[in-house]
């Protein structure tokens, strides 16, 4: 669900958007009947659990008057009534059951009060939403995971309930095997080799990166920990343009090789060049990829990234021939936040293609699939949202056409190079890619686009464990070759 005015990342009302559209889908596949209703049921209550006490410790305090707060409130304790008895019984049974049609019916309306009338109130109170945004975030981490309607709803009150709660709370959770669930996606929407690796991946218990600090974030489990890809072996690592850079060479050829120029993905927050997309371009196209190791935010904010993935273009353009490559024969390749930087720094530079792998374009949140894959496993929108949040000093750099290529001038998407697009189903950017390649093809850029069904974001490194995965990468070689003389 998007609200009806435009939001920059880190505020209060794009915050609560982004949770009530994770726990309206959830409700969504629990009312088809579809997928793991039991684990669906527990991530419903943990999701909806840390929206109340963000709306009840920083959102419904910050209206001095508001004759709609107080029905909100009621609302919020109904719903955690209903949550308490969705906890208690089993998909299937009458109480289950009953308490989730109630359930569905009551937070359907809720979310239309709380979008439609009290969040634009907060903002043309003339609210410091960024300020409050942070508030939020900071209640949500220290919220309980489970339905406790009998606490008190005061927001002092609140506050220290949850202190102590939430403690117990996540003892209960990783003695009972609940933690385990809370990190998979049980909608039944992904195909059999996407699941079993993000079940493995979820069995590691990783939290919920927009409930850490950066530092905390890169800490965390990766899909690399689960899978059987190999390890990327880099040939050597390289400072080029004044930027760290991990090189990789196909075993065995011993030639001027095309360059690849690789932006690695984890929202410009996360994330390390020795990177298996870059290794997977590598053995697919014979071709030498020098995978930028560039700055990260919150330390080094917009632009800094960009910045780096377009001094190592213009290095390798100008002076490849260092490194046993053909600066006649250059593509750049992203993954993610690294497809924006990598298509940001394309334009203008002659290059023979670009390679953009589950984009991010946009900051806006208005297309189908930022409600359909709101609540995907591992970049779900309350994920991304804190992705942008660090990756901005200025919220409003997120307007930058740097940045926002799906609404960049005409001009600069025409001097982007031929380009081919990577989308996956489950993933909140799908759509948002899509439509910069449509946008790219109105602007006169050979394009090409293909959708993988039944995985998610970052799937195209997970080699042999996903098939789909394997055949993104031969048919992003079989486009790309063309361009590169082989």
């Amino acid at each position: 669900m998007a609200l009806p005015y435009p939001t920059l990342p880190g505020d209060v009302d794009r915050a609560v958007a982004d949770d009530l559209a994770v726990v309206l889908r959830l409700l969504e596949h629990l009312e088809n009947v579809t997928g793991d209703r039991r684990t669906l049921a527990d991530q419903l209550v943990h999701r909806y659990s840390s929206l109340s006490a963000g709306l009840e410790q920083v959102v419904f305090p910050a209206f001095k008057e508001h004759a709609a707060v107080d029905d909100a409130m009621s609302a919020q304790h109904s719903a955690k009534e209903r949550l308490a008895v969705i906890e208690a019984a089993e998909p299937g049974e009458a109480e289950f059951e009953q308490a989730l049609l109630r359930l569905i019916e009551g937070t359907r309306l809720h979310a239309a009060e709380i979008e439609g009338d009290l969040l634009p109130a907060l903002r043309a109170s003339g609210a410091n939403l960024r300020a409050l945004g942070d508030e939020y975030l900071a209640a949500r981490r220290r919220a309980p995971s489970h339905a406790h309607p009998d606490a008190p709803v005061s927001p002092g009150a609140s506050k220290i309930v949850a202190a102590v709660t939430s403690v117990i709370d996540g003892l209960l959770d990783r003695s009972s095997g609940r933690v385990d669930r809370l990190a998979t996606d049980a909608s039944g929407l992904l195909d059999q080799d996407a699941q079993r690796v993000v079940d493995a991946f979820a069995g590691l218990q990783p939290r919920p990166l927009d409930t850490l600090t950066p530092d905390e974030a890169r800490e965390q489990p990766t899909f690399r920990n689960v899978v059987s890809v190999a390890a990327p072996d880099p040939v050597e690592r390289r400072t080029i343009a004044g930027v760290p850079t991990v090189l990789f060479r196909p075993a065995g050829v011993e030639t001027v090789l095309p360059v690849v120029v690789f932006a690695h993905g984890g929202g410009g927050v996360v994330g390390t060049a020795a990177n298996t997309s870059a290794q997977a371009l590598c053995d697919q196209l014979d071709c030498l990829v020098v995978s930028v190791d560039y700055r990260l935010a919150p330390e080094h904010p917009f632009p800094a990234g960009h910045d780096d993935v377009r001094a190592v273009l213009e290095w390798v353009l100008a002076s490849a021939g260092e490194i046993d490559g053909d600066p006649a024969r250059v593509v750049a390749a992203g993954e993610s936040m690294g497809a924006n930087l990598a298509a940001s720094a394309a334009a203008g530079l002659g290059l023979a293609a670009q390679l953009l792998i589950t984009p991010l374009t946009t900051a806006t949140q208005n297309t189908p699939s930022m409600d359909d894959s709101a609540d995907a496993a591992l970049l779900d929108r309350p994920t991304l949202d804190w992705f942008l949040t660090h990756f901005f000093a200025d919220p409003a750099d997120a307007l930058d056409p740097r940045f926002a290529l799906l609404e960049a001038p005409a001009e600069m998407l025409a001097a982007m190079p031929p380009t081919h697009v990577v989308t996956a189903e489950r993933d909140p950017l799908r759509d948002q890619g899509e439509l910069f390649a449509a946008r790219l093809a109105e602007a006169g850029v050979p394009t090409t686009l293909s959708r993988y069904t039944g995985v998610p974001h970052a799937f195209f490194g997970l080699g042999a464990d996903v098939q789909a995965s394997v055949q993104a990468q031969l048919d992003a070689a079989g486009v790309l070759r063309p361009y590169l003389g082989a």
